[in-house]
């Protein structure tokens, strides 16, 4: 099921059957081995600049950079130099494959750098992706910028500072007899398969007593029959898979008599090459798709975890990994699937349009979309949001997504109301923010934050002691771009 693409950096697959999830993760487990290796038996091979390649692709010309860099003698020391067949590290590199002209325009441009990992004085090379180099700082003790550009300097940088006594694991890709480095982690790194993420969702999924009911008749989340697959998304650095709960939305939408429809739903995430092994997170879906991201759970790859430890439950004792995940997504995250519709039901008691205006008139329309405005603004502010993107960001977004055409002067609106249009640009402003060049982990933590909308003190906005007027200026804090 792997594509010939599947050693690059970018590579990418998604879709919506589990099936395939599960056929897909067997092969990547299949294709992925773990190296514990001494640090001083990794030689670095830096690729010499594009000028000076005389045979290539044929050939490949390095620098070999030993741990310690021990052809440092003094000034004019000359770095040895070694030439072999780039089939040594790309095996079809001269078929003509787009497979492996693909990975060799990578190693010239972003990869080029290598390591040779020497045992008995024969060594294995290995790529080295751009992945691996936050992991690869970490265990050398230098920051990811000092050796985040491949560069004669930087990559003798990583070779003197290889030259200690100190053990690493390296987590490496395979295919077509080529072998990626994806990250280089701590001996304690415990390793973990991908595909036990679809033995949890099982375990979640079967008989599950535990799980707190809403009524006797309520449909549990973790009753398979109401659950479907919501989509799935795998890379090289994690492996998502999102589940609705279709089932348990019909009866708490009928229980609460919620508005707009919401479904909630679990999304599970695993990564072989990351510091968690396993997180999920709960969240509810909109009609129009956007996310509520609500409570999650973590298991990190390292040490040894109890219940009390993973989960803060007063339990003592040693569990499988299995019986602490399963353990903690119910108490962190299915066990909590009720307090958004019970705060939802109270934000439609909050009246954000004073009772009194005649909405019949143009003066009482004018009042009240002073009052919606102000009540987004109170909301940004308490949100936080200027310090997730910058004042001018949330300037912008404020214009034009809340105050031109986007109120309703003749509707009478309720706290309900403006947490829904909140949690609505968790979706709407995303396509947006990318091609603002807003990094990614940025983009998380504006979705998560529109997500607690719900929690803002509406109570006190009602009681007029949140200092706002209806005609004050939108203010935030000048904080720096992202």
């Amino acid at each position: 099921m792997l594509k010939a693409d599947f050693l690059q950096d970018a590579f990418h697959m998604s879709g919506n059957n589990e099936e395939a999830f599960e056929e897909l993760l067997q092969e990547i487990d299949a294709h992925t081995c773990y190296h514990p290796v001494a640090m001083k038996n990794l030689v670095v091979f830096s690729r010499v600049e594009e000028a000076y390649q005389k045979n290539a692709p044929d050939e490949c010309t390095v620098y070999a950079f030993w741990p310690g860099n021990p052809w440092v003698k003094g000034p004019g020391s000359k770095a040895p130099v070694i030439r072999f067949e780039t089939v040594k590290v790309l095996p079809n590199v001269t078929s003509n494959k787009e497979y492996d002209a693909k990975l060799y325009a990578e190693m010239i441009s972003s990869n080029s750098m290598m390591l040779s990992v020497m045992v008995n004085g024969k060594g294995s090379v290995y790529h080295v992706s751009t992945l691996a180099i936050p992991t690869l700082a970490q265990r050398l003790g230098v920051t990811t910028a000092a050796i985040g550009t491949r560069s004669f300097a930087s990559d003798c940088l990583i070779a003197e500072q290889l030259n200690q006594d100190k053990e690493v694991k390296l987590v490496v890709k395979n295919y077509r007899r080529t072998g990626k480095i994806c990250a280089v982690m701590s001996p304690k790194y415990a390793e973990i398969p991908l595909h036990d993420i679809c033995t949890i969702y099982r375990d979640l999924f079967g008989e599950n007593p535990n799980i707190t009911k809403i009524s006797d008749t309520t449909t549990l989340p973790s009753d398979r029959k109401n659950v479907t697959c919501d989509g799935w998304d795998v890379t090289h650095e994690r492996v998502r898979i999102n589940f609705a709960f279709h089932g348990y939305a019909e009866d708490i939408n009928a229980m609460y008599n919620i508005k707009d429809k919401l479904i909630p739903c679990l999304e599970l995430v695993t990564s072989d090459i990351g510091e968690n092994a396993f997180e999920a997170t709960g969240y509810w879906k909109t009609p129009n798709g956007a996310k509520i991201y609500g409570s999650s759970f973590k298991r990190e790859h390292r040490g040894t975890v109890t219940c009390k430890a993973a989960t803060g439950a007063a339990k003592g004792k040693h569990d499988t990994i299995r019986d602490i995940i399963r353990q903690g997504v119910e108490e962190n995250i299915f066990d909590k699937y009720t307090k958004l519709p019970e705060r939802l039901l109270e934000l439609l008691q909050i009246d954000i349009t004073p009772q009194d205006l005649d909405l019949t008139k143009a003066r009482g329309r004018g009042r009240n979309a002073k009052a919606v405005v102000a009540a987004f603004q109170y909301v940004f502010r308490e949100l936080h949001l200027s310090q997730i993107l910058s004042a001018k960001r949330i300037r912008s977004i404020f214009e034009n997504c809340i105050e031109h055409g986007q109120i309703d002067e003749s509707m009478r609106y309720t706290a309900y109301d403006i947490a829904m249009k909140t949690f609505e640009l968790e979706l709407s402003l995303k396509p947006w923010l990318e091609k603002e060049g807003v990094c990614k982990e940025t983009i998380r933590k504006f979705s998560e934050a529109v997500g607690k909308a719900a929690y803002v003190n509406f109570e006190k906005l009602a009681d007029g002691k949140t200092g706002n007027t209806v005609s004050e200026a939108f203010i935030v804090p000048q904080t720096m771009e992202n």
